[in-house]
C-alpha cells in the first residue's frame, strides 16, 4: 500500500547536517548542522516551540497510524496493509516538514490533520483558510476550516531538560473535527478563539491523544459509511508504482470521481470511478473526503 501523497506545493531540498554553505564559488566552513543549532536551540521561542510540538505530534501520530486509520483503510479500500506499512509510507512522505498545504499531516485519504500549539489561551486563534484545487492549481476564494481534524496543544510551562529526555510538562490537548467547527462556527466568522474551540473539542492528556483522535475519526467513518452503497470499496489505482490521486472534482456543480494522474494544474482522470453514494444521498465535500477522496472544489 502506498501512503497518501500530500499535495505539497513546495518541494523540500534533500539536505543533511554535514553539508556546508557556499556563495557562488566561495566555499565556507559553516555547516547545516551549525545553522540548525544556531536557529532552533531557543525552543521556548513561540515560533520554534510551535514547530517542535508539530514535529513531536506528527511523528507520534505516524507511529500510531495503524491504531488510528488501519481499520478505515480495510473498510473503504481493497488494500490490506501489513502492520507498520502505513507508517513506513508516511515517513517517506513526511521526512521533512511540509509547506504550502492546508494541513500538516494526512494519515490516509480523508484523515487530514492540522496541528496547532500555544502557551497563551487568551491570545490563540484558529483562522479559516482557503482550499486548494489541485486540478487547476488555484485556491478557492471561500475561507473555511479545510482539515478534517484539528489538534491544539496547550503547553504553558517551559520544557524541562533531563539526562535523556526533554520533557514538556502538564500539556493539554484539544481535538476537534472540522465538521464540528462547520456546525458551530458561523460561516461569516473568520476565526475561532480558544474559548469556543475548546468548548466544541475533546480535551485529553498526551497519553489519550491517539485514542481520542481514533474515536473522532471512527464516528465520522461510521456516519459516512451509512451514506455509501452497501459493501462499496474504493477500487485500487491503476498501478502502485506510480502516483495516482483519488479525486472528487467539482465542475459546474457536478462532481466527477476517479483516479487522477499528473502534476498540479495538469491532472487528468485516468480511471473514472462510479459514485459510491446510496440512492437519495447528496454528499457534501466532507462526505467525499471521509469516503477516501480528496475533494477538489470548483474555483
Amino acid at each position: 500500500m502506498r501512503a497518501p501523497t500530500a499535495c505539497v506545493c513546495v518541494i523540500p531540498l534533500n539536505i543533511n547536517k554535514d553539508l556546508k554553505f557556499s556563495f557562488d564559488s566561495q566555499q565556507l566552513e559553516y555547516s547545516v548542522e551549525e545553522f540548525w543549532s544556531w536557529a532552533f536551540s531557543s525552543i521556548t521561542t513561540p515560533v520554534i516551540r510551535g514547530v517542535m510540538v508539530e514535529f513531536i505530534l506528527a511523528q507520534h501520530l505516524i507511529d500510531q497510524a495503524d491504531q488510528i486509520v488501519r481499520k478505515r483503510v480495510l473498510d473503504l479500500t481493497h488494500q490490506v496493509p501489513a502492520l507498520g506499512q502505513i507508517a513506513k509510507g508516511l515517513r517517506d512522505t513526511y521526512g521533512s516538514q511540509p509547506h504550502g498545504d492546508v494541513f500538516d499531516l494526512q494519515l490516509t485519504w480523508g484523515v487530514t490533520i492540522e496541528i496547532k500549539s500555544t502557551s497563551n489561551r487568551d491570545t490563540w486563534r484558529l483562522n479559516k483558510t482557503c482550499r486548494w484545487n489541485m486540478a487547476k492549481d488555484k485556491n478557492k476564494a471561500e475561507k473555511i476550516f479545510p482539515a478534517q481534524y484539528y489538534i491544539l496543544a496547550v503547553v504553558e510551562n517551559d520544557p524541562q531538560a533531563g539526562l535523556t529526555h526533554l520533557n514538556l510538562p502538564d500539556a493539554e490537548f484539544y481535538v476537534c473535527s472540522g465538521r464540528t467547527l462547520d456546525t458551530n462556527i458561523k460561516a461569516s466568522q473568520k476565526s475561532v478563539g480558544f474559548s469556543k474551540f475548546s468548548k466544541y473539542s475533546v480535551r485529553c492528556d498526551f497519553r489519550n491523544l491517539v485514542p481520542t483522535l481514533y474515536e473522532l475519526q471512527r464516528q465520522e467513518h461510521e456516519r459516512v459509511s451509512k451514506l455509501l452503497i452497501a459493501g462499496w470499496k474504493q477500487p485500487n489505482p491503476p498501478s502502485f508504482t506510480s502516483t495516482f490521486y483519488p479525486l472528487a472534482v467539482e465542475t459546474n456543480g457536478a462532481v466527477t470521481s476517479g483516479w487522477y494522474a499528473g502534476s498540479n494544474g495538469t491532472v487528468h482522470n485516468v480511471m473514472p470511478l462510479h459514485h459510491p453514494w446510496a440512492k437519495g444521498v447528496t454528499p457534501d465535500w466532507r462526505d467525499w473526503e471521509a469516503a477516501g477522496f480528496k475533494y477538489e472544489p470548483e474555483v
